[in-house]
């Protein structure tokens, strides 16, 4: 049982559990929906798993990309577009940057019960001379860990496409999203693109599901909650997209009838990392309850996870989900009613 007593936290201490108390939010009357099934391996990454993880072939590094007159040139900075890695937190396969030099595309698979993701960067030269030193440096998160092949630079040769392949393992809940420096020389210009590496922790969820009564029972003995308020302007969204982004984007396992209020929303997912605990993966569960006002355009997210850094993790995943332009963008911690 996920949600058992004595449920593990992330250093392996049993976690004494409180008594079960009263809830004015939460009325215990749903009945369970389905767990979510995963597909195959879609996108057949050969020998990416364990200790047979590949090296893909690559060109060997220009050596006309180290001279002098490379070197006394500036790197010219390029930013990513926000509304790709925006879209990349959501999907598996996307563009994570494009303009008239290349394009850097990727297609990812979670393996949601090994706490992986498996990613391939597509590099696409659009240019008629080769992209030299093309290298990837990503910057250290605390709880994620990276395995690149190649791990060293490469070409890519004019209109043609490289691959390179990215093992993530979630060790314990991220303590930010990953970012890129992508950086190549063509032409003999150096350029570094900045980027939002798609890891997100929400990523790792799988849809978990119980009844109602379970539901309040389990809310009252995960002990870490925090609350995240976000008043979004621009696009106006509606409880349908708020709905559709927890069940198709999130996989959460949505729990009907279990709140007083029809216009909120009550679920469970399961966050498994790639550590280990007596053999086992270690799982948290992730309880939820999304409260919509849509008359304001805005969304208060309750988390409760056994452990603190996770419920931070997962409310800075739905900011970053729910985020469009800083200056529309409002988030408070009181607990104040919308």
């Amino acid at each position: 049982d996920l949600l058992s007593e004595g449920e593990l936290d992330f250093v392996g201490n049993a976690k004494a559990e409180p008594p079960i108390t009263s809830s004015n939010a939460i009325t215990a009357t749903a009945s369970a929906t389905s767990n979510s099934t995963q597909g195959g391996d879609l996108l057949d990454f050969l020998n990416m798993g364990g200790d047979d993880f590949s090296v893909m072939a690559a060109t060997a590094p220009s050596t006309s990309a180290n001279s002098s007159s490379t070197q006394q040139k500036p790197v010219q900075q390029l930013e990513q577009d926000r509304k790709l890695w925006r879209k990349l937190f959501l999907i598996s396969s996307s563009v994570l940057y494009e303009d008239n030099l290349l394009q850097i595309g990727v297609k990812s698979q979670v393996e949601p019960d090994a706490g992986v993701m498996k990613l391939i960067l597509f590099y696409g030269n659009k240019t008629a001379a080769p992209l030299q030193s093309v290298s990837v440096k990503l910057n250290n998160v605390e709880g994620v860990e990276f395995e690149l092949s190649p791990s060293d630079s490469f070409d890519v040769d004019a209109q043609q496409q490289q691959q390179q392949k990215c093992r993530i393992s979630l060790i314990q809940p991220p303590t930010a999203i990953p970012t890129a420096q992508i950086s190549f020389v063509s032409k003999g210009q150096p350029y570094q693109i900045n980027a939002q590496f798609p890891v997100i922790v929400t990523k790792f969820f799988s849809a978990y599901s119980f009844d109602g009564a379970q539901f309040r029972q389990r809310w009252e003995q995960v002990p870490k909650e925090d609350k995240l308020v976000i008043r979004i302007g621009g696009e106006k969204v509606s409880l349908a997209d708020v709905k559709k982004f927890l069940v198709e984007h999130l996989n959460i396992a949505l729990i009907d009838g279990v709140d007083k209020k029809p216009e909120n929303f009550v679920g469970c997912s399961r966050l498994t990392f790639a550590s280990k605990r007596q053999g086992k993966n270690v799982t948290f569960p992730v309880l939820l309850r999304i409260e919509v006002n849509e008359p304001k355009q805005a969304i208060r997210i309750t988390a409760r996870t056994p452990h603190e850094a996770a419920t931070k993790a997962v409310l800075q995943a739905f900011q970053s989900h729910f985020k469009k332009k800083k200056k529309h963008v409002f988030i408070l911690k009181d607990k104040k009613n919308l």
